[in-house]
């Protein structure tokens, strides 16, 4: 069961002078899903004319605004941009709330005579999300021609390049349902079955201009899901990032050893289980339809108290030896404790490590 609570009033999308020139809020809406309060904001940019899907970001889209077609004088019409925020409303505190949402068995799904996996109380609150807003951001794939008497003469497609881009963007539980959202609406999934559906929607609408960027969300697909038109991104020992049922169930075995045969069996146990974390690591079956991993492209943030207290960022599902430290060193498949992993998942947290980013070849002063 869900609901929609509608804020889009006549005055609650009015600019209240926080939003930069050329962008306005379309839409505002709260899906209440199974406890879980999402609160969705479609701003649409009509000024953007940069990448979309696996093109969406990078330099190439802040220099959208001066492109041409090659002729000198002659700009490109714009294709504009709607940016899809999602919010959940949990505490910043609130894990207990977080943990009963992702410690459920992943829902299987046949697509495309694939068998794949999600987290079902976020894949269905991606499905409330489009069902409420595709209308809004995709209303129509074609267009008409008319002639000067206003009569139509034909329908005719217009090019992906040329329609509007859509990007979500969200953290924690909504990071993960807008990953499901933009994977949906890419048609890299189905989408799902509402009870309460207002609109019949079908995935795939969004194809090659869908992307969308995850800040802290959990692991919410199968790998066998491709979708390199996601980004994900971890903030050191982020505890939601690594958080399943599957690595739920494996902390909760670990922690039964370890408290088995007193003050020395909990030292000794302790230490062999972050062996044991090590040795299982290199195992992980990446290919599996079953186990939900992180979607997209993963980068790890690493905090430092070294160095200045600059942060290191690696892409850490790209096969390379950033995969292997990552299994090994970082444990992003299983749930290491450490003092830091909820302050870690906070969004502040976030936006003080990401802030510490230096590239390398570049200086503050570039």
């Amino acid at each position: 069961e869900w609901v929609t609570l509608p804020e889009s009033s006549p005055g609650a999308n009015r600019d209240d002078g926080t939003l930069a020139k050329g962008r306005e809020v379309v839409h505002r809406s709260t899906i209440v899903h199974q406890g879980i309060s999402i609160t969705v904001v479609v701003i649409h940019e009509a000024n953007y004319n940069g990448g979309g899907g696996v093109d969406h970001g990078g330099l190439n889209d802040l220099l959208s605004f001066t492109k041409s077609d090659g002729h000198e004088g002659v700009i490109q019409e714009k294709r504009g941009r709607f940016l899809v925020v999602l919010s959940d409303q949990v505490p910043g505190s609130d894990l207990a709330s977080v943990v009963s949402t992702l410690d459920s068995p992943p829902q299987k799904l046949s697509h495309r005579a694939e068998l794949l996996s999600v987290c079902k109380p976020l894949y269905q609150i991606a499905g409330n999300v489009l069902d409420e807003i595709t209308h809004i951001i995709d209303p129509s794939q074609t267009t008409t021609n008319e002639s000067e008497g206003g009569e139509v003469d034909e329908a005719v497609e217009v090019p992906v390049s040329n329609r509007p881009a859509i990007h979500f963007v969200g953290h924690s539980l909504a990071g993960g349902a807008a990953a499901l959202a933009a994977n949906i609406l890419h048609g890299t999934l189905p989408m799902p079955n509402l009870s309460k559906s207002k609109r019949t929607r079908q995935g795939g609408g969004g194809k090659d201009r869908t992307s969308a960027h995850c800040i802290g969300c959990p692991p919410c697909v199968s790998a066998n899901v491709p979708c390199p038109f996601v980004t994900s991104i971890v903030n050191g020992d982020d505890v939601v990032s690594r958080m399943s049922q599957a690595s739920l169930h494996s902390l909760y075995d670990r922690t039964r050893r370890c408290m088995k045969g007193g003050f020395i069996g909990k030292r000794l146990g302790i230490m062999s289980d972050a062996v044991s974390l090590t040795v299982s690591g290199i195992g992980k079956d990446k290919k599996g339809d079953e186990k939900l991993s992180l979607p997209g492209r993963v980068f790890l943030v690493r905090p430092r108290r070294l160095g200045g207290g600059s942060s290191s960022i690696h892409e850490v599902n790209d096969g390379g030896k950033e995969s292997l430290r990552a299994a090994v060193l970082w444990q992003l498949k299983d749930i290491l404790l450490s003092r830091s992993l909820w302050s870690h998942h906070r969004l502040e947290g976030y936006i003080e490590t990401l802030d510490k980013v230096r590239l390398k070849g570049f200086s503050d002063d570039s």
